[in-house]
């Protein structure tokens, strides 16, 4: 066989992003096993061991995690070409794997919110007052919509329903589109804002809706910078790297919340839970169900109230009351 590598590896890509993957960052990752192919002089069609143990490699000041990210990638390929009938080396399934303690994540009471989000409006002097408006308004909808931070930094001003008052999430995980609707309070808070920064020259000209001058968007990193501010501010300690709070936990925490909200008031669970797992972007529900068990171990007296099944209440859509 004398089909170029490259050629190899953009049929892997493709095969990828025919069964739903979007494979972005992957595929730009494979560029660097297209480098290491031509650089080691190997046969055009075939993967070998040298290649696969140079580009998983731990690196300086790499964690282990984004290491065994380019072990599963270079083992889908190494498979890929076994299956088309190439010569490939295959990544051992468990290579490098090592037993880590499971995150319990941090579910903020609802003081704890209202006392984070009122650190918003004060916390951080030497930030802009339109990076303020932006940090504050991230958090509120993060909170208030179980959103990922990704989603929410990627949010375009297209994708915003002005008359509907709900957000349009595309192509998020699973690159799956959903709609996000919102409640009064914070729909009126995002109105305010955009009626604000349509005085900024800048945001005008740009797509995005947390714009930064260029037509860029703000970044993951300004925005759980500010969250750790407010946290010290309120007096919330964070445990370091892997420990949190994260800001992925308000996540978590709008679903418990809403989970608790539910069970007590009496709401058939089983039927609701469809609901959630549609507004918080999950495949399907089993996702979603890790949530409730998770309510369950922080709220041990909601759990006889699930046994009981009331069925009586199915709202039409998912809405969020203030803390």
């Amino acid at each position: 066989m004398s089909r170029d590598f490259a050629d190899i590896v953009e049929g892997f890509i493709e095969e990828k992003r025919a069964i739903g993957f979007t494979y972005a960052k992957a595929a730009r990752m494979l560029q660097e096993v297209i480098r290491l192919h031509g650089q080691m002089g190997c046969d055009g069609s075939s993967l070998s061991k040298g290649i696969v143990e140079a580009y998983t490699e731990k690196r300086m000041n790499e964690s282990e995690s984004t290491r065994l990210n380019r072990v599963s990638i270079i083992r889908g390929l190494g498979e890929y070409m076994a299956r088309m009938g190439y010569n490939a080396y295959i990544a051992p399934r468990k290579q490098g794997w090592v037993k880590r303690e499971s995150y319990q994540p941090y579910i903020f009471t609802k003081d704890e919110i209202r006392s984070l989000l009122r650190a918003a409006e004060t916390v951080g002097p030497e930030t802009s007052v339109t990076h303020r408006r932006q940090f504050i308004l991230v958090l509120w909808l993060l909170y208030s919509t179980g959103m990922r931070v990704g989603e929410v930094c990627a949010l375009k001003k297209s994708d915003i329903d002005l008359r509907e008052g709900q957000l349009i999430i595309r192509h998020a995980k699973n690159d799956k589109d959903r709609r996000v609707p919102l409640c009064p309070s914070v729909f009126n808070r995002l109105k305010a804002y955009w009626d604000m920064m349509s005085l900024e020259r800048y945001w005008g000209r740009s797509t995005f809706l947390f714009a930064q001058p260029g037509d860029i968007t703000i970044s993951e990193s300004s925005i759980y910078w500010f969250f750790r501010k407010c946290l010290w501010t309120v007096g919330i300690s964070h445990g370091g790297r892997g420990k949190g709070p994260r800001i992925h936990d308000l996540r978590f925490t709008f679903s418990c919340h809403k989970l608790r909200q539910w069970v007590e008031e009496g709401a058939d669970i089983n039927t609701l839970m469809p609901y959630l797992a549609t507004y918080l972007g999950h495949a399907d529900t089993r996702c979603t169900e890790y949530y409730l068990k998770l309510t369950a171990d922080l709220y041990p007296s909601i759990t006889a109230m699930v046994e009981e099944n009331c069925s009586w209440m199915v709202p039409e859509v998912l809405t969020y009351e203030e803390p």
